[in-house]
């Protein structure tokens, strides 16, 4: 899991450090994205092209976070459940912790 060029400093991955990190969960093909999509992290399998595994949208001028990992081993890395917070946090239009 990488996270997409444009979303380095996107607030969603503060203190999900190494940004980058395994993931053992399947890869499912999402691509392409709606328009009003942005994708903040990329998984990969040797040989395909990336797919988007974390997003975020709106619907109704609400975000939506969506990601596709969730593996039981994906709880095990601190970059994981540090995602889901911040996701939680902002979803809520909560101040995402520092």
């Amino acid at each position: 899991v990488l996270p997409t060029p444009t979303s380095k400093s996107d607030p969603l991955l503060r203190n999900v450090t190494p940004a980058e990190f395994p993931s053992q969960s399947w890869l499912y093909k999402l691509s392409p994205l709606s328009p009003t999509a942005t994708p903040l992290l990329l998984g990969q399998i040797k040989d395909t092209p990336p797919e988007p595994v974390a997003h975020l949208t709106t619907h109704l001028a609400a975000p939506i976070f969506f990601t596709s990992l969730g593996h039981p081993a994906d709880f095990q890395s601190p970059q994981f459940p540090r995602l889901l917070l911040n996701a939680i946090e902002y979803t809520l239009d909560h101040p995402i912790p520092r």
